[in-house]
């Protein structure tokens, strides 16, 4: 019963998580709608990401979540998609995998 609790407060973490990482992305990015952006999607093809965009997305992800983001984890990589930096959040915040 309580892994199940566990999981169930997990999910919904990721799930918050998740919304608020797509709406730094419209944010940042100046874009109305990002639905139809897969969590696994190749952010910077798809949606055309240069490093401006990425140094402005990860700054605003340290300011939202509270997290420094290290030197070594900046990277293509981390901005590459919303599971990605997802990932990320809740590895830095909850020590989560």
């Amino acid at each position: 019963m309580r892994n199940s609790i566990n999981l169930k407060i997990e999910r919904k973490s990721k799930m918050n998580t998740n919304t608020r990482v797509r709406d730094i992305i419209k944010n940042c990015l100046q874009i109305t709608e990002i639905s139809s952006i897969e969590d696994e999607d190749n952010l910077v093809e798809k949606l055309s990401i240069n490093s401006i965009d990425a140094i402005g997305i990860f700054l605003t992800i340290e300011d939202e979540f509270k997290i420094q983001i290290e030197d070594d984890d900046l990277s293509v990589e981390l901005i590459s998609s919303i599971q990605n930096m997802v990932n990320y959040i809740e590895k830095k915040k909850f020590g989560a995998d």
